[in-house]
């Protein structure tokens, strides 16, 4: 998760009395949590390592003992898990409407490509003029190669579940089309980061991550927007 709600008033409530470094090492702990969708490793010193507070290792084990609850698989926070689960179910219910939207069966691709050539005007006959049904026609989401991997298509899709619940306007397959074309030059690993970078910073469109190049500039420029 790169997104978490934080409710001040709760956090306030029940943290008022740790000192700054224990603080510290409590909000990086729950960072920790949420980033890896998992409960915290019972090493404590690997925990401490991970969170930059290897110099604090017994503050590490005193938050691990107050606010946390060991496991089998690790040390668990309630809240966290409760959240961890929203958010699961969101992104499996996102998914599976893209599914129902992007992914049509190779049966029905067959069924689309008749119907188009069906609707193709001969001699005698006029294009059909404002078809509803053809303004809504969309075709399955064609992944560039490079960018056909399941890590990718889950980014996408939660892309796409971002456009869709956002203010910014829907996406249009053309634009769709164009913008994975341009996406598949950026490389597999910075197509994903720029996605996450997206939805992280509330923008309309995707841009290049450079993340390689020196000197990268911090603000993308205004271009490979969808419009």
């Amino acid at each position: 998760m790169n997104f978490y709600p934080f409710h001040v008033g709760d956090y306030a409530s029940h943290t008022k009395g740790l000192s700054l470094l224990e603080d510290l090492a409590f909000r990086r702990l729950i960072d920790l949590y949420y980033l890896n969708e998992a409960p915290i490793t019972d090493d404590i010193d690997r925990a401490a390592r991970v969170i930059g507070m290897r110099d604090h290792i017994d503050i590490v084990s005193y938050i691990l003992s107050e606010f946390f609850l060991k496991s089998e698989d690790g040390y668990r926070n309630t809240r966290c898990d409760e959240e961890i689960a929203k958010y699961q179910a969101k992104a499996s219910r996102a998914r599976k409407a893209n599914d129902s939207r992007w992914g049509a069966t190779e049966k029905e691709s067959e069924m689309d490509l008749k119907s188009d050539a069906d609707q193709i005007p001969t001699m005698n006959q006029e294009p059909e003029k404002n078809s509803k049904k053809s303004r809504e026609k969309i075709a399955p989401v064609v992944f560039p190669i490079g960018l056909d991997t399941p890590e990718f298509r889950q980014a996408w899709d939660d892309y796409c579940e971002y456009r869709r619940t956002s203010r910014y306007a829907k996406l249009k397959p053309k634009s769709v089309e164009s913008q994975l074309s341009t996406m598949s030059t950026w490389g597999h690993a910075d197509a994903i980061e720029s996605i996450r970078a997206t939805i992280r910073n509330g923008w309309q469109g995707l841009f290049p991550v450079r993340r390689t190049m020196p000197n990268a500039p911090t603000k993308p420029e205004n271009k490979f927007q969808f419009v």
